[in-house]
Order: C-alpha cells, then structure tokens, then sequence
C-alpha cells in the first residue's frame, strides 16, 4: 500500500535519494513509528491526483495495524513526517557541511558537495546557504568571515590554518 505526501522539491529529491523510490524506511526507524501513529482509514478513490512535488511512500507492515484498512496518513501526520524528514536533512546537511569546511573547503564547496550528492535542485543553494550562516550566528561565529575565508589562524609552526570553530 502506498501513500503519497507533497513537500518541498528539495526535500521530495533528497527523499528519493536516501530512501529509494518509492520511499521506504528502514524497519527500526523513527519514521515508521509516526507512520503508525497517525494511520488512518479513508475510503479509496482511484486516479487520486499527484502532480507536482510529492514522495511516493510505502507503508511498512505492522501486527496491530492492517494498512489495508487504514490505508492513509492524517495532515496532521503528514506535516509530522514533512517536519522530521526536514530535520534529518538538515542534520545530515550541517554534519557534512561541517566535516568539509573542517578538512579546508569552503563552505560554498561543501553546499554544492551535499546538493549534487543528492541530486538536488540547484535553486535550493540559497536556502542551504542561509540556514548554514544562521547556525553559525547562533553558535557565536562571525559567518560573513567564515563564509569567505577571511579568517586565518596561525599553528604553531607558522603556517595558516583554516579557523576550527567546531572543536
């Protein structure tokens, strides 16, 4: 049985990418547990439209929970698993992002790194870049300098290192 949920294009890509298509979860997942909270049962009706950006779910087998009676998720868990599929993206994102820049990238490399890893849409490098440069200005970290490079810290030998602000 299978569900269809409508999310951003970017999102919707990295799903696909991570998950295969259509999206299945690992069986002990976090997802799955959401999945079986909010099933819900809704009469069938065929040729549902699903043009634009929607995932293609599976829903995974559950010993208390026929899914071909509840056969569908509710908006209220729909938004659920859009919000913790967005949250494990951007973990995921910022671990690399970090990693990268921590081995002499910058961070504009690490960002394209992560969308073309996932075949992403190149449009979404602003909002990834954003989001990158307001966890910094959380963490203290003048972004605008760490963005560019501008920062050089010296090791004791003398030569320029890149700044490790993560340690």
């Amino acid at each position: 049985m299978y569900v269809n949920i409508k999310m951003k294009k970017y999102l919707a890509k990295y799903c696909e990418a991570k998950f295969g298509n259509p999206v299945r979860f690992p069986k002990h997942s976090h997802l799955n547990v959401l999945i079986y909270e909010y099933l819900i049962h809704k009469d069938y009706i065929p040729g549902e439209n699903v043009e634009g950006n929607y995932i293609t779910l599976e829903l995974p087998y559950f010993t208390r929970k026929n899914v071909n009676y509840y056969n569908t998720i509710s908006k209220a868990g729909m938004n659920s698993i859009r919000s913790a599929l967005n949250n494990l993206l951007f973990v995921e994102y910022y671990r690399e992002t970090i990693r990268k820049y921590k081995r002499g990238e910058t961070i504009d490399s690490a960002i394209w790194h992560f969308i073309e890893k996932y075949s992403l849409p190149e449009d979404c490098f602003a909002t990834f870049r954003k989001r990158i440069q307001r966890e910094m200005n959380q963490l203290g970290i003048p972004g605008e300098k760490i963005m560019t490079k501008e920062i050089e810290i010296m090791s004791d030998s003398g030569e320029v290192c890149p700044p490790d602000v993560f340690e």
